[in-house]
């Protein structure tokens, strides 16, 4: 999803933790972050590195759902910006490929989440 098209999906605003690579250089690296939102599609993150339009990601994402088993996700990154230009920077990441397992939890989570959410905004 490019970033023009970023709110097509509906998206949950939930801080779920993600460690997360690229899938394409020889570092075995994993960078840690906190989600910002996420929809059955992709994700955004803030991390302390910009990553090209294109990159592929391997993703491991902590779910309440499954507190002891990370979800295995693989992404390609569809836009990069700085909030803090070489500190941090928003990524938005579409799903390449979720195994069924991990495409369960996604929904179930994006479900739950996404219940909370409209509950909470027809409270403010």
């Amino acid at each position: 999803m490019a970033e023009r098209d970023r709110g097509r999906a509906p998206r949950v605003e939930r801080r779920l933790f993600v460690h997360y690579r690229p899938t394409q250089t020889a570092s075995p690296a994993w960078g840690y972050s906190q989600i910002k939102d996420f929809s059955l599609e992709g994700l955004a993150f803030m991390g302390d590195q910009p990553f090209e339009e294109g990159t592929e990601l391997e993703m491991r994402l902590a779910s309440p759902l499954l507190p002891f088993r990370p979800v295995v996700l693989h992404g390609r990154v569809q836009w990069s910006r700085p909030v803090v230009e070489g500190i941090r920077y928003d990524n938005g990441v579409a799903f390449t490929r979720v195994d069924e397992a991990s495409r369960v939890v996604i929904e179930r989570s994006f479900e739950i989440f996404h219940a909370r959410q409209v509950r909470r905004d027809k409270r403010a």
